[in-house]
């Protein structure tokens, strides 16, 4: 029904930006990748130097798993208009899932240059960190910024806030002290969830608190918590399907932990194979320790790391060419 209104939004107003996107938008949050881009091309004919477009384009196309694709579109947003953040946190986050951390770096500081108190710029650098395994900086950064703006004694808490405690709370998790990641897990949990955004978010955040109870031997909370992000992902309303590759490991992870590695492993494969790419995930996360030493995610990661390097080949080889 969605689908179809867009499309008559468009058919009265056929040279609305703002029509044309979320047309297209929606086309991609339905899992319909390739209509979605066609749709976006078609408003590039109209508006070729359109910078949004191109950055949208590449945001989707990492989100499919399409990372060379998104890294020669958020260059050409970047192009189009440097001066804007959300284009440069575009282009960071393109370069980080290649695994071209000094490409990611330099962008990053230039964000910081463009907006140094912008609050997705400390975030994209915190996920950099992790991207790039660099786990004790990780660590750092959080401990400072939560010592700088600690979070207010409000319920429920801003989004900034939960944010920057769900990721302060994976940083201990990384650097093994479990029970101040659940500490700060649990303070980032608890409150009504809006959007997509927040599925994913919360989905991340119960994981990861789960893994800490389990660490500090306390099961049941464990097993309560991965309940409610399996309900939280499964049963989550079907306009919110458009992240389902991004949130698939995260559907792996509580398979993991609940001692179920064939499931864990399917669903691992079934997302790979619809192009979910992002290798950090495999190499680093410890949701999955209990699946590395089995051979068939020792073949998975070996299998995103040579599709990542092809991608990563084919940018290096578009900007010799350049």
């Amino acid at each position: 029904e969605a689908t179809a209104a867009y499309r008559r939004a468009v058919e009265l107003d056929p040279l609305n930006i703002d029509v044309n996107l979320a047309t297209a938008r929606n086309l991609m949050n339905s899992g319909r990748y390739e209509e979605g881009l066609l749709r976006f091309r078609h408003w590039l004919r109209v508006q070729p130097d359109s910078a949004e477009t191109y950055r949208l384009m590449s945001m989707y196309a990492r989100t499919y798993g399409k990372l060379d694709d998104a890294a020669e579109w958020a260059v050409r947003a970047v192009e189009l208009d440097p001066e804007a953040p959300l284009n440069v946190h575009e282009l960071e986050m393109a370069y980080s899932n290649l695994g071209e951390f000094d490409q990611a770096a330099r962008w990053m500081e230039h964000a910081y240059q463009l907006a140094p108190n912008n609050h997705w710029t400390f975030t994209l650098k915190a996920f950099q960190l992790i991207e790039s395994g660099q786990f004790e900086a990780l660590d750092r950064l959080l401990e400072g910024e939560l010592a700088r703006n600690p979070p207010l004694d409000v319920d429920p808490l801003p989004q900034i806030a939960r944010v920057r405690l769900a990721l302060a709370a994976r940083a201990k998790i990384y650097n093994g002290d479990y029970r101040r990641a659940a500490e700060l897990s649990e303070r980032a949990l608890g409150h009504p969830i809006t959007s997509i955004l927040e599925v994913g978010f919360d989905a991340d955040t119960l994981a990861f608190l789960a893994y800490s109870y389990q660490k500090l031997g306390r099961s049941e909370e464990a097993s309560a918590v991965i309940d409610e992000c399996q309900e939280l992902l499964l049963d989550r309303p079907r306009n919110w399907t458009s992240d389902r590759l991004i949130l698939s490991d995260t559907l792996a992870a509580t398979y993991a932990l609940q001692g179920r590695a064939d499931e864990a492993m399917a669903t691992l494969e079934a997302a790979v194979d619809a192009g979910w790419s992002l290798l950090s995930v495999l190499n680093y996360s410890p949701l999955f320790d209990n699946l590395r030493a089995r051979n068939d995610y020792r073949d998975l990661t070996a299998r995103v790391t040579e599709r990542v390097s092809e991608m990563r080949a084919r940018v290096r080889q578009a900007e010799r060419d350049r």
